[in-house]
């Protein structure tokens, strides 16, 4: 046997056997070192449980067994822990900004808040309508739905111009063509052969007043008190004192909180009692 492998004095067996082991040690500390900092927490364990179980083998089987365990060992555990999410990791979608565009199959289903406005033999292009502002501006593809809070201006024989009225203040106006849908709080205050304008309600203070088209629809709070051939006045009828009355058409709904008192040929008069 070649000299190197002779051991002529146990102290010779001991210093190689706790030589290895230190490098051992090196090894583990090297992988323990590179698992924590990808923060696989749950392999640093594994590692530290595998280091302990095998010192203490190679006390009581020797060297050659404790390492065979030790690599069969790290073998089944190395693709455990690469499947294990970190502790505390949350996968967040960032939500996109208005103006973002993309392609879609031509069969797909248009997500909430997106508009076609392109559109091949087998794609569309969709466009983000969330997060507008006031006057914002669109072109669309004619069979889009469309979104709340916008309204159609004018159309061409492909598409619409559509213009996001959202975060209006009271008495904004704006013209659109007659087959636009009317947001919340819009009323019709004048209406030709092809446009109506469009005048925003919401906002008001008690006792303010618009005049509007017969067909407008009556946004909530507010009374009719007069109407005449072409035209009704509306009156907003919120934030009112208790114990307030108003005198309102016949043809006028009636809010919450409000109480008839008295029925005329012509007119009801009504009384808020909160």
């Amino acid at each position: 046997m070649p000299a190197f492998f002779r051991f002529r004095r146990p102290a010779d067996a001991c210093s190689l056997y706790f030589n290895f082991l230190h490098i051992l040690k090196y090894i583990i500390d090297l992988l323990f070192f590179v698992s924590y900092t990808t923060h696989q927490y749950l392999f640093c364990n594994s590692v530290k449980y595998i280091f302990m179980k095998g010192v203490l083998m190679m006390f009581k089987k020797g060297m050659i067994a404790t390492l065979g365990v030790v690599a069969a060992t790290m073998f089944v555990t190395l693709p455990v822990q690469a499947a294990v999410k970190p502790v505390g990791q949350v996968t967040t979608l960032l939500e996109p900004s208005y103006g973002a565009t993309k392609q879609i199959a031509i069969w797909d289903v248009v997500p909430e808040n997106w508009v076609v406005t392109q559109v091949s033999v087998d794609t569309k292009t969709i466009k983000y309508t969330g997060g507008a502002t006031y006057g914002a501006r669109l072109q669309i593809v004619k069979n889009n739905l469309i979104p709340l809070n916008w309204v159609v201006t004018s159309a061409s024989f492909d598409y619409f111009y559509i213009t996001y009225v959202g975060g209006a203040e009271f008495g904004n106006r704006i013209q659109t063509i007659k087959t636009t849908p009317i947001p919340p709080n819009w009323v019709i205050t004048q209406a030709t052969t092809d446009y109506f304008t469009l005048t925003y309600a919401g906002g008001a203070q008690y006792g303010q007043m618009l005049l509007t088209t017969r067909t407008t629809p009556i946004p909530e709070n507010y009374v009719v008190t007069t109407v005449t051939t072409d035209n009704l006045w509306i009156k907003y009828v919120g934030g009112a004192p208790v114990g307030e009355s108003v005198r309102i058409a016949k043809l006028s709904p009636i809010p919450a909180g409000w109480e008839v008192t008295l029925v005329t040929t012509d007119s009801v008069w009504i009384v808020y009692r909160g």
